[in-house]
């Protein structure tokens, strides 16, 4: 939200300098460089954004964004607990000191665990494989993620 608030106010300074500043002949490049900064703006959004993740009554499907999904049967999870862990990277992806954990997020922080009944092998897009007992998982609202996961276990 502050990217698209930062580039409304750029687009706005710009257009009034495209007005009295910029020479009529460069205008065109100008505009040019306006356009290619939103969709630059928009491009981050995108790739930031949190698709939610799903629980259905045979499923869980787990979301990264844009860049992974996983989905796995709903009785594989054994439970799930708040824990706030941080991790560089985005995506599915191993974390570093903890064995059959990866982090599922888009950005560093991730705030839930799933823990599941057995390793299960994971087969991600990249063509790389996981084994993986522990999911870290990232919620707009971490305590909403919470619930919804526990009701569905019970």
């Amino acid at each position: 939200m502050i990217v698209y608030l930062l580039v409304g106010a750029e687009v706005l300074v710009e257009g009034l300098m495209d007005v009295s500043l910029i020479p009529p002949a460069w205008r065109f490049v100008h505009l040019l460089w306006i356009a290619l900064m939103v969709d630059a703006a928009i491009a981050f959004g995108a790739v930031t954004r949190r698709n939610p993740h799903q629980v259905s009554a045979e499923t869980l499907t787990v979301r990264a964004g844009l860049l992974d999904e996983l989905t796995l049967p709903l009785d594989l999870v054994e439970s799930v607990r708040r824990e706030r862990l941080s991790i560089k990277g985005r995506g599915v992806r191993p974390v570093p000191d903890r064995p059959e954990s990866v982090a599922c997020n888009v950005s560093g922080t991730a705030e839930l665990v799933v823990e599941l009944r057995e390793p299960v092998s994971l087969r991600l897009a990249s063509g790389a494989r996981f084994i993986v007992r522990r999911l870290h998982l990232a919620a707009d609202d971490p305590a909403a993620a919470h619930r919804a996961l526990r009701s569905a276990l019970a």
